[in-house]
């Protein structure tokens, strides 16, 4: 009895493992292939309820309610990037502006810094002095090449990507509003074409979405709130001017996925060294560690205890989805983990009912 009960676990295991691992591989071909058909469905499934609640208070066709509600969405997300474009390039222009008015100090504080080094070089004996000169200078160079070549980099890949990223924004645009437009009747065509019990196992699957959707989003919160604390208090520490303001609208990127505090904070601090305000610019990169590590060790905690995962499992979910999927496999991978663990516990209930 006790042998077959090892071998369930076993079998159980594996089963949950190899679900876990094809759910992670399809979502990496899935997202490299159809990445705008996938976000139009999920568009066009977000406005489904909305689109009914509507359609019953104020007698419209249904269809047509999620159709407009499709668009709506995409305007309003297509608002906040154009108005965050616009922000950015003001602050990039801003800060160019103000890195050429600095420029002189800065050239002024490199010559220093370098006839300094010069001075502490020349007290080593010659056959030393010589080779670190040469190192350092070397360094010097490469570290100037290394920051242009990164900034440069960076532009003309956002650049390069640009016009795909506005054909894909316009494909899952077109995409949301044609499933938005016939989701009942492609429900109805999904049904016939895989059968009664696999669509029956769909509607599991979305409702086990849907549950877990909002445990997974409330863990994310509480992350996002011990960040605007601990942004605050080091904004507060470094006498940054607004600094509760700053601090949750840093809070507010770092909830959204792949972007994080580093987004914001990186720049500026690197932006303020350049700029001479070492105690700022040291202060900000030290805070993003801090709020690094503490969010590294907090997230499989605080996710997990919110969907009732074990912290270990949630943070190893991370890892492979991060190793398979980049920055976005942190936030899918745990998903895909939460409804493999909540779909297998479902079937285990019906089991025991039988």
């Amino acid at each position: 009895m006790e042998e077959q009960a090892k071998i369930r676990f076993l079998i159980h295991t594996a089963y949950l493992v190899t679900v876990v691992a094809g759910t992670v591989l399809i979502c990496r071909f899935l997202f490299a292939y159809f990445m705008p058909f996938l976000l139009g469905i999920l568009v066009a499934w977000s406005v489904q309820r909305p689109a009914e609640f509507l359609s019953k208070k104020f007698r419209l066709k249904k269809s047509i309610t999620a159709l407009c509600l499709a668009i709506l969405l995409f305007l309003a997300v297509a608002a906040l990037f154009a108005f965050g474009l616009y922000r950015g390039s003001i602050a990039l222009g801003k800060t160019l502006s103000d890195l050429s008015a600095k420029l002189p100090d800065i050239t002024h504080m490199f010559a220093k810094l370098k006839s300094g080094t010069r001075g502490l070089l020349g007290q080593l004996p010659r056959e030393f002095s010589g080779t670190a000169q040469t190192l350092l200078e070397g360094a010097g160079g490469r570290l100037m090449n290394l920051v242009t070549n990164t900034f440069s980099s960076a532009v003309t890949g956002f650049v390069k990507k640009l016009p795909v990223f506005f054909f894909h924004t316009v494909v899952a645009l077109a995409a949301s509003c044609y499933i938005a437009l016939d989701f009942d009747k492609l429900a109805r065509f999904l049904k016939g074409v895989i059968g009664r019990q696999a669509f029956g196992n769909l509607n599991t699957i979305k409702d086990i979405c849907e549950k877990s959707i909002f445990k997974w989003i409330k863990g994310y919160f509480l992350l996002s709130v011990l960040s605007m604390v601990l942004l605050l208090i080091g904004f507060l520490i470094l006498r940054v001017r607004y600094a509760l303001v700053a601090a949750i609208l840093i809070a507010a990127v770092d909830f959204l996925p792949i972007l994080g505090t580093g987004i914001v904070l990186i720049p500026w601090g690197i932006t303020s060294l350049a700029l001479s305000d070492i105690r700022t610019g040291a202060g900000l990169l030290i805070l993003y560690a801090v709020i690094a590590v503490v969010r590294y060790f907090a997230e499989p905690k605080v996710v997990g205890g919110q969907t009732g995962i074990n912290p270990l499992f949630m943070l190893t979910a991370m890892f492979v989805g991060l190793k398979f999927l980049g920055g976005i496999g942190l936030f899918l991978a745990p998903m895909a983990l939460i409804v493999t663990v909540e779909y297998y516990k479902a079937e285990l209930k019906k089991e025991k009912s039988v």
